[in-house]
């Protein structure tokens, strides 16, 4: 289905790890109990979370029952609540302006709504971090709680932040200046599968189908502006230029492997005709857009050099608080780095330190999982399958001239939330 993926490599976890996983009220199961937003790389993390996507890969009925007492164990979590009046949640036209952020970012405190907490509370909602929940657990069993949860989960990143570009209030949930490129992803990902898990004629679709379109125009202003030159987007909002993604050195910094987040996400909702007419079109649009993203990283530099390097984050200005980049990606690292990388073939390399400007720094990734290049592959595999300009070249490079790249690719069997493969190759 166009919201799941083609599985790379087939299983070699042992579900068995999952055979005494059941649902326990008020227990998190494999969730995050506290500070959901907590640095690092945990299970629950990516596409899916990790027992999701041993289910998907393997159909095993040990993972069944952990995708399935992980989903409800979000009931334990704050963003469970419902219309007053109807007993179901409230749909995006019903929010107005709520906002779950006490201090309101602009919008005004709005105490009568659930609040995010404290983040070191237990079992509280982050939009940056938070596991996609339902939609698998609803394909292993086919009930309305988990409906309802996927619904919840999309009405309450709706709230965390109303204020979208420069103290513009949304009324439709549009996940805008402080949510980070990754929550974009993730917010956006978990309200089309709420979207595609309700019923046709069910009073929240509608809204939730609006909600969708708008996201998809405030993202698109980035698209149209002259200084995404790169096919990237920046934190806060497109017209906003803050500080950019701090990477302890000249230029103004972006999280490269958030782009991919956003990228494998826009591409899976875009392709699950989750709209239609001219908001399909725009969202098709958007997501070619993007796609382009890792063909130019690879097209544009070096065969057998730079595109190997796959940083924690880049740069797409000259300065912090401008975005003043070059129009390819080989000029731009260049600036960057103020020298060519050597030209030898080998496997792929990346850093852990934002600050990286040496390619002497870059280490060897020999396994593929939850790492740097395993997200690069997966928005990739977005653009293979999307066949926007240059995609096919670019995939031709990284498999003829990637070092190890079946060895590499052997490590998705066991960790798979990034590992996708084209389904038209």
């Amino acid at each position: 289905h166009p919201l799941l993926f083609k599985c790379d490599q087939a299983a070699t976890f042992n579900m068995a790890a999952y055979a005494g996983d059941t649902y326990v009220p008020w227990g998190s199961g494999r969730q995050r109990p506290a500070v959901m937003g907590g640095g690092g790389d945990h299970s629950s993390i990516g596409p899916l979370p990790q027992w999701e996507t041993h289910f998907l890969q393997s159909g095993d009925a040990r993972a069944a029952k952990a995708v399935e007492a992980s989903a409800l164990a979000v009931l334990g979590y704050n963003i469970n609540y419902r219309d007053s009046a109807t007993g179901v949640p409230p749909t995006f036209s019903q929010l107005k302006a709520n906002n779950v952020s006490q201090n309101g970012y602009g919008a005004g405190d709005r105490s009568n709504w659930p609040s995010q907490g404290n983040s070191a509370e237990v079992m509280t909602w982050e939009v940056a971090h938070h596991p996609a929940v339902g939609l698998m657990a609803f394909i292993v069993r086919p009930s309305p709680v988990f409906i309802e949860l996927a619904q919840k989960v999309a009405v309450w990143n709706g709230t965390w932040s109303v204020v979208t570009d420069q103290g513009f209030v949304t009324t439709t949930g549009v996940f805008g200046n402080f949510f980070q490129t990754r929550g974009r992803a993730w917010c956006l990902r978990s309200l089309a599968h709420a979207t595609f898990l309700t019923p046709d004629g069910h009073a929240w679709k509608a809204p939730a189908k609006v909600s969708i379109t708008d996201n998809v125009a405030w993202l698109d202003v980035y698209r149209s502006d002259s200084r995404a030159k790169l096919n990237m987007v920046w934190d806060y909002a497109p017209s906003y230029i803050g500080g950019g993604y701090a990477i302890g050195a000249a230029g103004h910094g972006v999280a490269a492997w958030m782009q991919h987040y956003l990228i494998t996400e826009v591409h899976k909702v875009a392709s699950a005709g989750l709209l239609a007419d001219a908001a399909q079109t725009a969202i098709s649009t958007l997501a070619d857009w993007l796609a382009l993203q890792p063909v130019r990283w690879i097209n544009e530099q070096s065969a057998t050099g730079a595109w190997r390097h796959i940083p924690y984050a880049t740069v797409i200005g000259k300065n912090t608080n401008t975005i003043d980049g070059d129009a390819s990606f080989a000029a731009q690292m260049l600036w960057w780095f103020g020298t060519p990388p050597a030209a030898a073939a080998g496997g792929w390399l990346s850093t852990g330190n934002d600050s990286t400007k040496t390619y002497s720094a870059f280490f060897a990734d020999t396994t593929a999982g939850a790492y740097y290049p395993s997200y690069f592959w997966a928005a990739l595999v977005a653009a293979v399958e999307r066949n926007v300009a240059g995609a096919s070249t670019a995939w031709a490079t990284v498999q003829n001239n990637l070092t190890g790249l079946g060895s590499w690719r052997a490590g998705f069997a066991a960790d798979p939330r990034w590992g996708c493969a084209p389904r038209n190759v």
